[in-house]
């Protein structure tokens, strides 16, 4: 890859970990809750926000696990990464 296309990738996970770290401390976005009646309170407004595609979604909008969440991101950027590399090779 170029070394733009590199320094791109680069920036890219980095606002990654930046982004995990600061929902560590809660100083960002988690998109859904960990205790047990929150999430069932979430999921309940969401299943009656009158959005079928929301209410659909609700258990998992509701819930919100940091690690699941982290490994996701590793393993999307990754593949996203060598996707891209071995496209340039082909």
């Amino acid at each position: 890859m170029s070394p733009g296309e590199a320094v791109h990738l680069l920036r890219t996970l980095v606002a990654a970990q930046v982004g995990t770290l600061l929902r560590e401390v809660s100083a960002g976005p988690t998109f859904g809750l960990t205790d047990v009646d929150g999430i069932r309170r979430r999921q309940a407004t969401l299943e009656e926000s009158g959005l079928p595609d929301v209410a659909s979604a609700a258990s998992d909008l509701a819930h919100f696990d940091r690690d699941a969440e982290f490994e996701y991101t590793v393993d999307l950027l990754v593949a996203a990464a060598r996707a891209r590399i071995d496209g340039r090779r082909g």
